[in-house]
């Protein structure tokens, strides 16, 4: 009799949890296309007896939207899939294909298995070492080198728009301007510009050549520089006041994360010291007395543990990383 209960308590509130789960979900989607409809202007309007916004100027709001829109499908279909492994390589801006990078992660994983052999003399620690460092060293490393390159290019970028912006109110197309970026700019600002003037000789528009540059770095802020020279290319419109514009706004940006940066150095220091601790701890431990601790490195038993606890020093790292790691 208590299992009947127990069972008919478990139904009801399975029932009534997806009932109000649905109830939910069905108000949201409700809710969205009331609001989607009571914000769409054209109906706002056809609603009213008295037109209050002229005709001409909704259907220019609408062919903007909808250029808007245009844009930023073509934008998504030319970045295509960000994680894939070409993708990481041209992000990172190094002169290496697909089998190079095997290669290299082969070679990673060979070397550091015959030194971890040497040193323990497990092959079972041997073969998790070289198959750890052949595929989490080189992905690690080449994160490394795009986090490094997209910094450099971000910091740079700001100065590229400005010269743009004098180059346009000085009369200068935007072609021009984009050749004076490829002179005076340093790498990787210069390299991602020098595509787009390539893309030009090879008969493409400018806003066809800009939009080519998310390909290779697929920011926001290129996003931004894109959809203003495509917006400005079929709508028109004030060129040198949008990118003057953008220019101030990623700068203010930059601000913005060294202010998050600054605010965030005592939780790195926390987090250096915490990591730190199991190494100065091992190593006081050896000096005081000699012969304690050797039992990890010479026991099998031993390897084991060192490799569990490499594993959650590895996760604990990854867990703080992640809580001191602020997106701006």
């Amino acid at each position: 009799m208590d299992l009947d209960i127990n069972s008919f308590l478990v139904v009801g509130l399975i029932s009534i949890s997806v009932f109000f789960l649905l109830y939910v979900l069905l108000s949201k989607t409700i809710g969205l296309e009331s609001s989607s409809e009571s914000r769409d202007p054209e109906k706002v309007i056809k609603g009213k007896k008295n037109n209050t916004i002229p005709s001409e100027a909704l259907k220019r709001r609408k062919a903007l939207r909808d250029a808007m829109d245009k844009i930023e499908l073509s934008h998504k279909e030319k970045v295509g899939n960000t994680k894939s492994l070409s993708s990481l390589i041209s992000y990172s801006g190094i002169p290496f294909s697909k089998q190079h990078f095997y290669i290299f992660s082969f070679v990673m994983g060979l070397v550091f298995g015959i030194i971890s052999l040497a040193l323990f003399s497990s092959f079972f620690v041997s073969l998790c070492v070289c198959l750890s460092s052949s595929l989490v060293f080189p992905r690690v490393l080449l994160q490394y080198l795009i986090k490094k390159r997209i910094a450099k290019f971000l910091n740079e970028f700001p100065n590229a728009l400005d010269i743009i912006v004098r180059s346009v109110r000085s009369g200068l197309p935007v072609s021009d301007a984009i050749s004076i970026i490829v002179g005076q700019s340093s790498d990787p600002v210069r390299s991602e510009f020098r595509r787009v003037v390539e893309a030009q000789h090879l008969g493409l528009s400018v806003s066809e050549s800009v939009a080519r540059m998310i390909r290779y770095m697929p920011l926001q802020e290129v996003s931004f520089f894109s959809t203003v020279i495509s917006v400005q290319a079929q709508s028109g419109g004030n060129l040198s006041e949008a990118l003057s514009n953008l220019s101030g706004i990623l700068r203010e940006r930059k601000k913005m994360k060294g202010k998050v940066q600054a605010l965030a150095m005592e939780a790195k220091a926390s987090a250096w010291i915490i990591g730190s601790l199991p190494f100065c701890v091992s190593l006081l431990v050896h000096f005081t007395s000699p012969g304690y601790i050797d039992i990890l490195f010479l026991d099998p038993r031993g390897h084991i543990i060192l490799g569990i606890a490499a594993f959650l020093m590895v996760l604990g790292a990854v867990v703080m990383r992640a809580m001191i790691n602020f997106d701006v």
